[in-house]
């Protein structure tokens, strides 16, 4: 990521930024990286990815409503690794989406995959 680079919030329980707005990267190093915030200050971020994601527009897209809170925060919250964070993604989602059986068959495949990983530890 670099400067200038447009970042989403996708967390809606911080102060000084606005769930769904898009905000400049305007610094960054190995470990923090910075935004302007809503009152005009910046603010530094050590774990950008839990709380932004890249952006190309300044629109919020319409499937982003977390009025029940955001995953990325419960998952944060409850230390989840990258296999339990996809696994509780894909069971809340699946029935949203459309195709429930195929989605509840890959969250098996997922399972089975860090089951195996899991024991090769």
């Amino acid at each position: 990521m670099r400067t200038g680079t447009k970042l989403r919030c996708i967390e809606k329980y911080f102060a000084n930024v606005t769930y769904g707005k898009v905000y400049d990267v305007v610094k960054q190093n190995k470990s923090y990286t910075w935004i302007v915030n809503d009152k005009g200050q910046e603010q530094q971020f050590d774990t950008i990815e839990l709380y932004f994601e890249e952006s190309i527009t300044d629109e919020a897209p319409s499937h982003y409503n977390n009025d029940n809170g955001s995953l990325y925060l419960f998952a944060h919250q409850h230390g989840l690794n990258a296999y339990e964070f996809d696994l509780v993604k894909r069971l809340v989602r699946c029935r949203k989406k459309g195709n429930f059986v195929q989605d509840l068959e890959k969250t098996k495949f997922l399972i089975d995959l860090y089951l195996q990983e899991w024991k090769e530890r």
